[in-house]
């Protein structure tokens, strides 16, 4: 594989004034444009400027930097930041750096009346640089977002919709209810290239529906968003008066609910931060205090008490084994089927010696959440470990797993029997877990793991018989549901641990807070949705659809005939009336009224094709509520001509 070279030799052209003499020569010094190192000598070598003073308040990405003062006057601000400027100014000239004053920006945070206005707040100096508030534009702008004077975000929120809603303009030109570009791949294209545009730094912004006090509902960039209802209208081929839900539902989109989405996943980001984040002690501290004092602790608040994952713990470029190796070490399938896994597996048990100690553990989940693990330990072909844990709904599989190799090698090391035994060798059939379990790890159960590494390096030093050599702790992956009875006795025993009564206090694992916001998502999509629904939904057994509906898989034409069925919002009787839609035509060829129904009892529709069987109200329920039915009832309707022969718009012209 071909490897960019960070640092190239370098050509120069030279010349001599008392000569003509042009040649090339090259140097060995110096860096080639776009190198990866130039990017990191760069940040180390502004990196004093952000220890000085108060470096809590001090933050930069790549050339920009910020200063950040906090008091209870303006005055007192501008005074500390004068000062931090000078100090950066005076450590510029003696690095040999210079600011760009043109750069310069300044904003009062503040929610005082009398500070709104940037004409009248105060200014910070250093020495002939004055720095003021931008008396045009009322915010600044920092790794893209729009910060106003009272942290509102409308003005962010309003340009991210702009420009959301002009990408969504040019891409309405690609469809329209009859033809043009497949739902689907509209819909690929709005989520890609206008919502993560409209939602850019919704952590931030994003303040939710409801908050806390007299008034539930927050709107302060409601108003924005609901210009997104455009975007929706982009992908599906409907009518202007197709409720909004509806339109929500069809297309897979939701503005709240993802909006939701990404705030509880950001706050789930924060149970991984290294130690010096800046984000790290403020959320340990509300974490303790249990206090909600901001949006920002009621995120940290809602969520369950769990572990905190440390990502600088083991450094990136410290040497590991590679996972090549690791699966190769502990017998992973490399290609193999289940029976030939299972085979070789049994063929390497008997080349196991019988005083070694053999522990088989699994995990289990059960429906309700209810997470536990189990194990059992052999030697000398006698089973004489057995133990059931539960974990309570806080864990994962991959979790529960790990936690049961751990206490069953705890177990097996303190068991008066382990001084007989060379190795003690630990099979479970969790393929992750038998890859991790020796490595160094930066992800869920991150102390687990440690602990089990540590544990590996304390069995060679175990009370042993004199006789006996120090041996190790070897993995060994086992084929699940093999038939392999040490591996079945394991996968029991973790079903009653979590089938048992959970521990009082426990902490919640990193996958599982995962799990708990994609959770929290779709029951909160669930919940809106049985209450906006509209009843035809409602009749038809409609539930809230995934972020790709299925139903998206069909052209436009044939979409635009499944919604309008659904909602009755279409070419009918009932909906030109209620409209007055005077030249509208009202009846079908069968001499019937027009109605989203029709098609199904229409004697001219029947002749020509049969209708699925069963009753009336199973099969309407399939076509027009599931999308498998869905994909039917356009290849019925294709086959009959029904809205193009039968009940077309307008009466066909007689020849």
């Amino acid at each position: 594989m071909p490897t960019i070279p960070f640092a190239r030799p370098v050509s120069i052209w030279w010349s001599l004034s008392v000569a003509v003499s042009v040649s090339e020569a090259y140097i060995a010094c110096g860096l080639p444009q776009g190198s990866p190192v130039s990017g990191i000598l760069f940040m180390l070598y502004i990196a004093p400027l952000f220890r000085l003073g108060n470096p809590r308040n001090r933050f930069g990405y790549a050339d920009d930097a910020a200063n950040l003062a906090i008091s209870t006057s303006l005055a007192t601000n501008c005074e500390a930041l004068s000062d931090s400027l000078q100090e950066a100014l005076n450590w510029g000239a003696a690095e040999g750096i210079t600011f760009a004053p043109d750069k310069y920006e300044l904003l009062h945070f503040s929610r005082h009346k009398a500070d709104q206005d940037p004409t009248c707040t105060p200014s910070v100096k250093a020495g002939s640089i004055t720095i003021s508030e931008n008396t045009k534009r009322l915010y600044l702008r920092w790794l893209g977002i729009l910060f106003d004077k009272k942290l509102t975000f409308k003005w962010h929120v309003g340009e991210t919709a702009s420009k959301a809603l002009t990408v969504a303009n040019a891409l309405r030109s690609l469809g329209n209810t009859v033809r043009g570009v497949k739902p689907h791949l509209l819909q690929q294209a709005v989520s890609a290239c206008v919502l993560h545009k409209a939602y850019y730094g919704a952590e931030t912004w994003w303040p939710g529906r409801t908050r806390p006090g007299p008034s539930q509902t927050s709107n302060r960039v409601g108003e924005h968003l609901e210009k997104l209802t455009k975007v929706i209208r982009t992908v599906l081929p409907a009518f202007r008066t197709t409720p909004i839900p509806v339109l929500y539902r069809e297309s897979g989109f939701s503005s709240d609910i993802e909006l939701d989405r990404m705030a509880l996943l950001a706050t789930v980001r924060l149970r991984r931060l290294d130690p010096y984040h800046p984000l790290r002690r403020p959320a340990e501290q509300i974490a303790s205090n249990g206090r909600q004092t901001s949006r920002f602790a009621r995120r940290i608040l809602a969520l369950p008490n769990s572990e905190q994952i440390n990502p600088l713990q083991y450094a990136p470029w410290h040497p590991r084994e590679s996972r090549e190796n690791a699966q190769a070490r502990i017998g992973a399938p490399m290609g193999r089927t289940k029976e030939q896994a299972a085979a070789d597996f049994a063929d390497f048990q008997r080349t196991i010696p019988s005083s070694d100690i053999v522990i088989f553990l699994d995990g289990s989940r059960l429906v309700d959440g209810c997470a536990g693990g189990g194990y059992i330990g052999l030697q000398a072909h006698h089973q004489f470990l057995r133990s059931s844990l539960s974990y309570g709904h806080g864990k994962e599989v991959f979790d529960a797993e790990a936690e049961a190799a751990l206490a069953g090698a705890q177990a097996a090391i303190a068991y008066p029997t382990a001084q007989f035994a060379t190795n003690l060798w630990v099979c479970l059939d969790n393929l992750e877990v038998a890859t991790r379990l020796l490595s160094p790890s930066t992800g869920s159960s991150q102390e687990i793991f440690e602990s089990f590494r540590t544990l590996t390096a304390a069995w060679p030093l175990r009370k042993r018989l004199p006789h006996t050599k120090s041996g190790s702790i070897q993995i060994r992956w086992v084929p699940g549901h093999a038939k392999i009875p040490e591996n079945e006795a394991a996968d029991l025993a973790a079903k009653e641990g979590a089938a048992s009564t959970p521990p009082a206090f426990h902490k919640s694992s990193y996958a599982s807070l995962k799990r708990h916001a994609k959770t929290q998502s779709l029951s909160a999509a669930q919940s809106q949705w049985q209450k906006v629904a509209p009843q035809s939904y409602q009749d038809l057994e409609i539930t809230t659809s995934s972020k790709r509906p299925g139903e998206l898989q069909l052209n436009r034409l044939d979409l635009g005939r499944i919604i309008v069925a659904r909602t009755g919002h279409g070419d009918f009787a009932d909906y030109h009336e209620r409209f007055n839609h005077d030249d509208a035509h009202l009846l079908c060829r069968c001499g019937a009224r027009k109605a989203s129904l029709h098609f199904f009892f229409c004697h001219i529709a029947k002749r020509r094709a049969p209708r699925p069987p069963g009753p009336p109200s199973e099969v309407i329920s399939f076509l027009l509520g599931t999308a498998k039915g869905a994909q039917k009832l356009a290849s019925w309707l294709a086959e009959t001509h029904f809205f193009e022969d039968i009940c077309p718009r307008q009466p066909l012209l007689s020849t």
